[in-house]
Parts: structure tokens; sequence; C-alpha cells
């Protein structure tokens, strides 16, 4: 009698402990479920959120063809890899001062960090290198003036005239 009435404590303590433990695991899984709604409720609101900031898709679709559009433009502006050189882009620049009447003394292609720039000393008038600059910024070409030095003639509208010029070319 007495291993009658163990077998069976023992019994329903292994129902009791498998009962507790399968209520821990329930309770633990009704909590993580809670949680999941709760993350899923904020997911779908965000979602909304960033739906209705981008607007409708034909308004994305045109910001897209703007920006495509703006990028061409930009990339027109820009020489080929092989489309032009330093020593190319030194004569054009010589021939452009040369026909705003300013005089080179001097030039010279430099490389600084793999950027090539070309390095001018010129001197005229200032009016003509002022209708110089105004053509390099209204170039149909991606040009920059990275330095610039001047030096007046005093009593005269004349100057020497120490700058670097560069150009961009298509990395893609």
């Amino acid at each position: 009698m007495h291993a009658e009435r163990r077998t069976r404590l023992l019994a329903v303590l292994s129902a009791v402990v498998l009962i507790g433990a399968l209520g821990c695991v329930f309770v633990r899984g009704a909590e993580r479920l809670k949680i999941a709604q709760r993350n899923a409720g904020r997911l779908l609101a965000h979602n909304e959120m960033l739906r209705n900031s981008l607007g409708s898709e034909a308004q994305v679709r045109g910001l897209v063809d703007r920006l495509r559009g703006e990028r061409d433009v930009m990339k027109s502006r820009l020489y080929a890899p092989n489309e032009m050189n330093p020593y190319s882009f030194a004569t054009l620049i010589k021939r452009r001062l040369g026909s705003h009447g300013m005089t080179v003394a001097r030039y010279q292609v430099i490389e600084t960090n793999g950027a090539r720039t070309v390095e001018f000393s010129v001197s005229g008038s200032i009016a003509s290198f002022i209708l110089f600059l105004e053509e390099v910024s209204r170039s149909d070409r991606s040009w920059a003036i990275p330095s610039l030095s001047l030096n007046m003639k005093e009593g005269t509208s004349t100057a020497d005239v120490a700058f670097r010029i560069g150009y961009e070319i298509s990395r893609d």
C-alpha cells in the first residue's frame, strides 16, 4: 500500500509540475504575443506614416524624373574621360585669353592630389580679364578656378594675373 501511495503521489506531483511548466510556457507565450502585437501595431503606424510622407506614386515618379534630368544636365557639363587632356585644355584657355586681348607670359600643367589644373601667368586690362572670367562662368563645361592672384599696375587699368584653372571629367 505504501508503494501504491508513493506512486500516486509521484504521479500527482509529476502532473502538478507538468501543469505548472505548461502554465509558465503559456504565460510566457501570451506575454510574447502581446509584445509582438504591440510591435506590429507600432510598425503598421510607422509604415502608414512613411506612406503618407512619400506622397503618391506619381509624385515620387515625377521627383525621380526631375532628379534624373538634373543629373543628366550636370553630367553633360563634364568631359568624357578621353575627351580632354591638360595640354589641349591649356591650349584652349590660352586661345580664349588671347581672344580677350590678354598676353600669356607662361603656363604649366600642375597635378595636385590627382587633380590636374593649368597655371597661367597673364597680363592685360582688367576689363578683358573680367570678360574671360564671365566666359568661364558661362561655359557649357564645368571649369573651375581654384586660385587667383591679381596685381594691379598703378595708374593703369591693367594687371598681372596668376591663376589656376581646371576642368571636370565624368567618373562613370
